[in-house]
């Protein structure tokens, strides 16, 4: 009996112990439905956003995933926002304005393949020390993904979804096209989309007929075209943006760093208390020329963010001794840039020399 009993036990428990791992299995299976559930409305739902983005190749869009944004916004404050967008090719736009967009936005627009791998690193290495997000790495073509079919959040998900579109993108529609697309439907102010409208608001002008110092004013406020960097509201702000985009669209015949290998000489510029005291930050730009013996003969400042930097920076840079250039005898004044950056940390304000502490590039 004893052992009948043994048997019978032994006959139970080899016959409970998998029932006692199916709740496991079930919501194990139940994990992997959703998971195939989830991927397989993504794929349907980034396939159309791929056929849309064929489309464009040859069509143009009616409207965009922002603007319909801007609509939704205006209508929960019980109002509607007048849009204002004219569509024109990527002949009728000021080279001058596609050169100053490429310069504010994405340097590397032209050797990139939608997505600057080395502005990610640095972005990434900035915020982490900072513990915040404080600098951003999209690229144009990123910009313009997020602009015609997705939202302005910042959800890790949906920057990822971002960078899969631009690269995307980049392939399908090529840089010019990008760039046709992109200076149609940014936003430049409350109801303003494309560069056509920007032009004939701003400067009753047409995009094709911008100047140089237009096209830096319009691309200096692009970033938040109806917040920090509305013209109205924050005309120096916007102003100083300008500044630092035409300079940084004007090639010099000597490079920064010839420039600065060559001095032997050198006046750090200082940080101004009232500077500091109005939180003046920002790269400054300015344009040096050298004669024969190394004298410095011309300091013009192209931009800085206050005017008392801007005294600074000349009083320093007319101190600066360099080598006697070697031009030959066609060229006896030599011409380039010198950059410095202005930043204040913990109230104390921090002049640091771009050559010696660069970033990658």
């Amino acid at each position: 009996m004893n052992h009948t009993a043994q048997s019978q036990t032994a006959t139970k428990t080899s016959t409970t112990m998998p029932a006692s791992k199916r709740p496991h299995r079930k919501w194990w299976r139940q994990v992997k439905i959703v998971a195939a559930l989830a991927v397989a409305a993504f794929l349907v739902y980034h396939g159309t956003i791929l056929y849309r983005t064929f489309r464009l190749r040859n069509t143009n869009p009616v409207t965009t995933a922002f603007m319909d944004q801007r609509a939704k916004e205006a209508a929960a404050r019980g109002g509607s926002t007048e849009r204002v967008r004219v569509w024109v090719t990527y002949d009728q736009i000021s080279p001058s304005l596609v050169h100053a967009v490429v310069v504010a936005e994405d340097q590397r627009f032209y050797s990139h393949s939608g997505l600057d791998w080395g502005a990610i690193r640095l972005a990434i290495k900035i915020n982490w020390g900072a513990k915040r997000i404080v600098r951003g790495a999209s690229t144009i073509d990123q910009q313009l993904a997020k602009n015609l079919f997705l939202s302005s959040s910042r959800n890790p998900l949906r920057k990822l979804h971002e960078g899969l579109i631009a690269w995307e993108m980049d392939r399908i529609l090529g840089k010019r096209r990008v760039l046709e697309l992109y200076l149609n439907v940014i936003e430049w102010g409350e109801g303003i989309y494309g560069a056509e409208a920007a032009a004939r608001h701003y400067f009753k002008a047409s995009a094709a007929s911008l100047t140089e110092d237009q096209a830096a004013f319009l691309a200096a406020m692009i970033p938040n075209p109806r917040g920090d960097f509305n013209p109205t509201v924050y005309p120096d702000r916007v102003n100083y943006r300008r500044d630092v985009i035409l300079a940084s669209m004007k090639e010099e015949p000597v490079p920064e760093l010839t420039l600065r290998d060559m001095a032997v000489q050198t006046v750090m510029p200082t940080f101004p208390e009232e500077a500091i005291a109005k939180g003046a930050e920002g790269v400054t730009i300015s344009r040096v020329s050298i004669d024969a013996n190394g004298n410095v003969t011309k300091v013009e400042v192209l931009a800085a963010p206050h005017p008392a930097i801007k005294t600074s920076l000349v009083e320093a840079l007319t101190k600066w001794k360099f080598n006697p250039p070697n031009m030959g005898d066609k060229q006896t004044t030599i011409t380039g840039k010198l950059s410095f950056y202005y930043s204040i940390l913990n109230g104390e304000g921090i002049v640091r020399n771009p050559m010696i502490h660069r970033g990658p590039r």
